[in-house]
């Protein structure tokens, strides 16, 4: 069986004009920043779509980056800067919200920074939490507080292996990239 959505690169053919998330600086980044900065190489912008469709119902924009080491103590004998793939925003439309999406949206972000790593070194994931309530929902995922920063969350790519290879296995809808 076919899954429902897609999750695509995005393209001038997506149809965004209508997005609203209900963060207008999420909205505009969608609508201002998605695709030009995809074509620009300076971040890469997925878009979750019903099949069959351009419709634009949540998105994430992935880019490289790196977290200074003196940010994470637990981390011993490591480079200045460690590696990092950094969830720049991900979002989805208000009226999809309650369908288990934004999950699927966050596995995928996973599954893209696990292929990432099997081609370049990868330490982990981060990402800046817009408020105390998502700061929380992305912590039952296993995202952890960077020092001194309360909404800079990370999960180190060995957990992202781990529930690979424990918990996803085939149960996640495979949404391949199209």
């Amino acid at each position: 069986m076919e899954a429902p959505f897609v999750i695509e690169r995005i393209s001038k053919l997506h149809n965004f004009k209508d997005f609203s998330c209900g963060e207008p600086s999420l909205d505009n980044y969608l609508r201002n920043w998605g695709v030009r900065n995809t074509q620009n190489d300076f971040s890469t912008t997925y878009v979750l779509c019903p099949r069959g469709t351009k419709e634009v119902i949540g998105y994430y924009s992935l880019c490289a980056s790196s977290i200074r080491s003196c940010r994470l103590p637990e981390v011993k004998s490591a480079p200045r800067n460690i590696p990092t793939v950094l969830l720049g925003r991900i979002a989805l439309r208000h009226d999809f919200r309650g369908q288990g999406l934004g999950e699927i949206l966050l596995i995928h972000v996973f599954r893209e920074t696990l292929l990432v790593s099997t081609k370049i070194s990868v330490w982990g994931l981060e990402l800046d939490a817009i408020n105390e309530s998502v700061k929380q929902w992305y912590q039952n995922f296993g995202f952890m507080e960077i020092i001194d920063e309360p909404l800079h969350l990370y999960i180190e790519i060995e957990t992202l292996r781990q529930l690979e290879a424990d918990i996803w296995g085939e149960s996640i809808p495979d949404l391949r990239l199209t």
